[in-house]
């Protein structure tokens, strides 16, 4: 069934941040509510789409990790943002993030990948602690397959600055050559959700130009969808020659059924 776009729908507010918020919190619920239906898995994913450390832990369905572990990684969080808030209170800090238009850039990319892959494949964005510390934005999980498609580095491109956009893709040439990690990632093995790490899932860079927040949302959404079906394909084409990408000369760990499935993506995507 074809699936509206995701700024169809009519709003309470034509506030950008709120308008995205909103369209967030209806696919957060309807991806917990398609993880308990279907495998009987409790919500795992917040109000804006993220997946959370505390929902990997012991005591929450058999996660992985131990309170233990997951206090210090929230440990470890707290203090990387305190940093970066510098002399600011840190609820002012988060009140402005989560305002700044690289997260609402980051809303509407996940917005565009659930509803134009959502009915094959399962889209979320990561926990703060893999965006902060591994450098990912969002995970592609198929749903039939059980495997991580890939992974997203959301950046924000408002600049005409090539050498800032040039710098961006070595950095992720040398993530995939060196092994992309997810501490909190997800799984499907024997039709049931498994919460883990996961090592060397191709990670791409999206980059879209925040200026469009202000544009027509519907207009920004079919041009990124093209957008992203084609860099699919190039990058693809990048790590399956060997990882030679912008003179970064190291041999790529990707994973090679993860680059098939990231063809077949694109093929989605190229559809639409």
């Amino acid at each position: 069934m074809e699936r509206p776009f995701a700024f169809e729908k009519e709003s309470r507010t034509e506030n950008v941040y709120e308008k995205l918020t909103e369209a967030m919190s209806e696919v957060a619920t309807e991806v917990n509510t398609e993880l308990y239906r279907r495998w009987q898995q409790k919500a795992l994913v917040d109000e804006q789409g993220r997946l959370v450390e505390n929902n990997f832990t012991k005591d929450y369905q058999s996660g992985p990790y131990t309170n233990g572990e997951i206090n210090a990684d929230n440990k470890k969080i707290a203090e990387q943002e305190k940093s970066w808030a510098g002399s600011q209170r840190i609820e002012e800090w988060k009140k402005s993030k989560d305002r700044a238009k690289s997260n609402q850039l980051e809303m509407v990319i996940t917005l565009l990948l659930h509803k134009a892959l959502g009915d094959k494949y399962l889209v979320v964005r990561s926990t703060a602690y893999d965006d902060y510390f591994n450098g990912v934005d969002n995970l592609i999980l198929d749903k039939n397959t059980g495997e991580v498609i890939c992974a997203f580095d959301d950046f924000n491109d408002n600049s005409l600055d090539a050498e800032r956009h040039l710098s961006k893709e070595k950095k992720m040439a040398r993530k995939n050559a060196e092994g992309v990690k997810v501490k909190y990632g997800l799984t499907i093995k024997n039709n049931k959700i498994q919460r883990q790490a996961i090592s060397n899932t191709p990670i791409f860079l999206l980059s879209m130009d925040s200026r469009q927040l202000d544009a027509d949302l519907n207009d920004t959404e079919k041009q990124a969808l093209k957008k992203l079906g084609e860099l699919l394909e190039q990058e693809h084409q990048t790590l399956s020659a060997g990882g030679l990408f912008n003179s970064v000369d190291l041999p790529a760990k990707a994973d090679a059924s993860a680059l098939g499935g990231v063809l077949k993506v694109a093929g989605e995507l190229k559809k639409l």
